[in-house]
This record gives structure tokens, C-alpha cells and sequence, in this order.
């Protein structure tokens, strides 16, 4: 009975403060028109925008100062993963990519393979008999000799569209942060979805309550998202307990400018706008909880994401009846509990992407 009292006041709370159904939606609409207008206004330099993050999804106070995520989208690039070349495309030919992931690939990630339309009208990816020496400065060269995209021209990109704001503008991994609130990346639009995709959302008869079959159906029509992976140079630092350094070792530059991370921002957007109000009440207390008791001890490295990862395979796992007001409390430590449990095994599964760990080059313990 009191934990029933403490949700009511809790959730009482939450509505004072701007956490309600019409406060959410309005921040929703906001944001998707302020999307809407800004990709009319990007045509002239073939870029649809896309903004992601708290202020978008609804997840947020005043006193949060949360950030925004704003993704441009190349509209004359396009990317695959099957050889299929629609009709509508070929006039793309010459700026299309086929989405190439091995063993080597790093988690998440994948390289991209520039084609060209041969004498027969097939498509055939280029090797590096194929490169011309005018766009050899785009391409890097595998051990096979396949041409792979290189992810440096993004973030040249980026840095030369806000020259003028340069003393503003700051490289925070594959973005570049504007006036401390604003992170923009530069990606590749993949309109298929790739193998190491969660087979749990594909699955339109596996039991559960959520995600609902629709919302799967269309999440697979979203695609995904291809940027550069962000910083996973070498590390090294010292311990004074052992009095030894250590160094860890990443990956050569080469391979990593030829590797693209595959992002379903989409697609966890449109799980969040299917979170009803409770639910996205306890992901805003789990990021509060984040800010004032976890923050101080390891910063950012367990992020808003870890929590939102948390809160989602909460709600597929816990039935649909307990996310009710007078049990937000309780809906709180569900998701607490699903943290413990992936700090615990040392592993944060991906929501979308399976054999995907977020704790990676984030949380260790040595």
C-alpha cells in the first residue's frame, strides 16, 4: 500500500512537471515538423535531416537540458545489402554502395562497396582495376582489392559546412557538436535491413505483448542509418597500484576508415513513440535517477542509451498490466533490475542489433 501511495504522489509529481500526454505529443509534433521543414530547406544540398534524441522522442524536463541529435541523410548516395537493383534506382548507379560485412567487420559495423552498371546492365562492384585516379582519394584497398567507401569524407564534410562557426563547433566522435546541445552526422541511407538484425523483431508470431506485430512490420521498412563509427584509436593509461602502463591496442587507421556503423535510429524511434505514458515516465526517473547517483561515480560512460536499452527489454519482458500509475515505483525497479543484471554479466545487449555488447570500450573493469 505505500509503495501504491509513493507511485500516485510520484506520478502526480511527473505531471507537474511537464510529463504528460500533451506535453510529449507536443514536443513530438515540434520536433517532426521543425524535421519536415529543414529537409525542404536541404534539398538544394541533396540532404533529408532527421533529429533524434530526448527533445524528439518527448523524454525530457526543463531541467534536463537535453541535447539534440540532428542527422543528415546524403539524398544521392544511396546504400544495399542485396545485389536487387530496383528500376527507380538506376539512375543512383553511379552513387550507390553494396553493404559488405565479414568476419573481420567490427561489431555493428560494415564497409561499402562503390558499383558501377556494366555493358550488360548488372551492376559490378569496383576493385581496384576498376578506380579511376580521380576518385582514388574516396576509396581505400582491402587485402582482396575490393574499393571500399572511406568515412573521412563525412567528417570532412562536416567541418567545412561550419567553417564559419568553427569556434562553435566541436568533433565528438563521428559528430560534430554545435554550440554544446546540438550533435550532427553525417550518414548514408541503407534501405534494407542487415543480417545481424535482433531476430525477435522480425518474428511477427513470437508471444509477447510488445512490440506489437505492427509496429514490427513497420519497423523492417525503416532501413538503417550508415556513419562513421567515431573514435576507437589505441588508449593508454597508467596504474600506480601495479606501477605499469597499459595500453590497448585498437585498430589500424586504414581499416577503421573503411568501416561504417549501422545505426536504426528510425527504428528506436518508432519503438519510443509506442511506449505509453507510464512506461516513458519510468524512462525519464531511470534517467534521473542516471544523472544525480550514477553520473558522479562513472560519468558518462553509462549513458542515457544504456538506460533506454534497459527500459525496452523491460517492457518486452514484464507483462502489459503492470505499467499502471499507482505502480510506477515498482516499473522503476524493474528496469533497475534489468541494469543490475546486464552490469552484472558484463553485457548490455543491443535492442536492434544482436552479438552487440553497449558496454564495449565504455564500462571495464580491471
Amino acid at each position: 500500500m505505500e509503495k501504491k501511495m509513493t507511485s500516485l504522489k510520484l506520478d502526480e509529481v511527473m505531471e507537474d512537471i511537464g510529463v504528460t500526454k500533451e506535453i510529449i505529443y507536443f514536443r513530438r509534433h515540434v520536433h517532426l515538423l521543425q524535421e519536415t521543414v529543414s529537409s525542404m530547406l536541404g534539398r538544394p544540398l541533396e540532404v533529408n535531416v532527421r533529429i533524434f534524441g530526448s527533445q524528439s522522442e518527448g523524454s525530457t524536463t526543463l531541467g534536463m537540458q537535453s541535447d539534440k541529435d540532428i542527422l543528415f541523410t546524403s539524398t544521392k548516395y544511396i546504400a544495399r545489402i542485396d545485389w536487387h537493383l530496383p528500376y527507380r534506382y538506376a539512375s543512383l548507379v553511379n552513387n550507390m554502395f553494396l553493404v559488405i560485412k565479414t568476419a573481420m567487420s567490427l561489431p555493428q559495423c560494415c564497409s561499402l562497396q562503390p558499383v558501377m552498371l556494366g555493358d550488360d546492365g548488372k551492376i559490378i562492384p569496383l576493385t581496384v582495376e576498376h578506380i579511376k585516379a580521380e576518385i582514388d582519394d574516396f576509396c581505400v584497398f582491402d587485402h582482396q582489392g575490393r574499393a571500399l567507401f572511406t568515412n573521412r569524407l563525412f567528417l570532412k564534410d562536416l567541418l567545412s559546412n561550419f567553417a564559419s562557426d568553427y569556434e562553435a563547433a566541436k568533433q565528438h566522435g563521428p559528430a560534430i557538436t554545435l554550440y554544446g546541445d546540438q550533435d550532427i552526422v553525417f550518414s548514408i541511407n541503407c534501405s534494407s535491413i542487415s543480417d545481424d538484425y535482433r531476430a525477435s523483431l522480425t518474428a511477427l508470431n513470437q508471444p509477447g505483448h510488445w512490440p506489437k506485430p505492427e509496429t514490427k512490420i513497420k519497423a523492417n521498412k525503416l532501413g538503417l542509418y550508415l556513419m562513421a563509427p567515431g573514435n576507437l584509436s589505441s588508449t593508454f593509461r597508467y596504474d600506480p597500484v601495479r606501477s605499469a602502463g597499459i595500453m590497448h591496442v585498437h585498430y589500424a587507421s586504414d581499416y577503421l576508415n573503411s568501416q561504417f556503423r549501422m545505426s536504426t535510429n528510425m527504428i528506436e524511434r518508432l519503438l519510443m513513440f509506442d511506449l505509453n505514458i507510464v512506461q516513458m515516465k519510468t524512462y525519464i526517473l531511470t534517467k534521473m535517477i542516471r544523472i544525480e547517483f550514477l553520473k558522479p561515480i562513472v560519468g558518462d560512460r553509462l549513458s542515457t542509451f544504456h538506460m533506454k536499452t534497459a527500459l525496452l527489454f523491460t517492457v518486452e519482458t514484464f507483462p502489459e498490466d503492470i505499467w499502471t500509475k499507482d505502480n510506477l515505483v515498482q516499473c522503476v525497479l524493474f528496469c533497475l533490475i534489468t541494469l543490475r543484471r546486464f552490469l552484472k554479466r558484463r553485457v548490455c545487449p543491443h535492442y536492434t542489433f544482436s552479438s552487440v555488447n553497449l558496454f564495449y570500450d565504455k564500462l571495464q573493469v580491471y
